[in-house]
């Protein structure tokens, strides 16, 4: 091919665009859209659109932006509640649940700000596997603004995360 770079130009485009769909419809059988599809819709979305946008844009391209989707669908489903909050008079707890990452630290923020003044904060880590260190942070600077509200805050069962 490289020898006769003169001899590839002569060949029409369309055949090698014909060219180009078969062996891409060789290479993806609706054998494999259907398994894909059977994983559900946050696999079969991101491949859809990978696929669609090699085709119409150019392989970079495509890749990149079925990254992208890819990456929306795991940050939707891993944002979940990661704070439970339960109350008693002036008595709190917030109970970490499986883990806590950057996508909680608004909702983790928005909690600690609704608290009221004179109050006692439990925070329990026991259920946690991962607390991310902007949610760290958040506690931390919380901790310091406490007292100017009169509020206890205790730890239980905080690991070095």
């Amino acid at each position: 091919m490289i020898l006769i770079p003169g001899v590839l130009r002569l060949t029409p485009l369309a055949s090698l665009a014909i060219i180009l769909i078969v062996v891409g419809s060789k290479l993806t059988k609706p054998s494999l859209y259907r398994a894909v599809f059977s994983q559900g819709w946050e696999q079969f979305i991101p491949f859809v659109v990978t696929v669609i946008a090699v085709v119409f844009l150019d392989l970079l391209k495509g890749v990149l932006l079925g990254l992208f989707c890819s990456l929306f669908f795991v940050i939707r489903k891993n944002h979940h509640e990661a704070i439970t909050v339960v109350n008693e008079g002036s008595n709190y707890l917030f109970q970490f649940t499986k883990d806590a990452s950057f996508v909680n630290k608004h909702e983790f923020r928005r909690k600690l700000r609704e608290l009221p003044n004179d109050s006692h904060l439990l925070i329990d880590g026991k259920r946690a596997l991962f607390i991310d260190q902007d949610i760290m942070e958040i506690l931390e600077d919380f901790r310091q603004l406490a007292p100017y509200k009169n509020i206890q805050v205790q730890l239980k069962q905080w690991g070095t995360y």
